[in-house]
């Protein structure tokens, strides 16, 4: 019966031995996208967001979504890598069709703070991109829980 017990536990302690954290976030960004129909004239933006960040060995996973003007809504997919107090990842953001590099330095105390580069997918085809060329964002990202 121990032999059993020991067996089904097993791979329990093999789990817990590995550093996987995920983490639960608020965000809220501002930015400026160029327009390509407007001359390249900036047009500003907003977004709040919720989003997750999977933490294995400092090997990034992050998905995040949420309401944005003037698009009504928005969401971004990337990896990446923590290096040292950075978490910059690298991914897409499905609408409007962008791809994006992101920095955010974390361990602020008052959370972290975060910039994206990203440039428009309506360039490559039948994509989306709300007529952005690319566009910059700022935004701040606060912890709501740590698992």
């Amino acid at each position: 019966m121990k032999k059993l017990l020991l067996i089904l536990l097993f791979p329990l302690t093999l789990f817990s031995q590995e550093k996987y954290t995920s983490t639960v976030y608020g965000e809220l960004n501002a930015g400026v996208a160029f327009l390509g129909g407007l001359d390249g004239l900036p047009f500003p933006g907003c977004s709040a967001l919720l989003g997750t960040t999977m933490n294995y060995r400092g090997f990034l996973v992050d998905v995040e979504g949420g309401a944005a003007l003037p698009t009504i809504w928005t969401a971004k997919l990337g990896i990446g890598a923590q290096v040292k107090q950075h978490q910059i990842t690298a991914g897409i953001r499905p609408y409007p069709m962008h791809f994006y590099l992101q920095n955010a330095a974390t361990g602020k105390k008052w959370g972290s703070f975060l910039i994206s580069i990203e440039i428009g997918a309506e360039a490559l085809g039948n994509f989306n991109s709300f007529e952005s060329l690319g566009m910059i964002t700022f935004g701040w990202r606060f912890t709501l829980a740590t698992y």
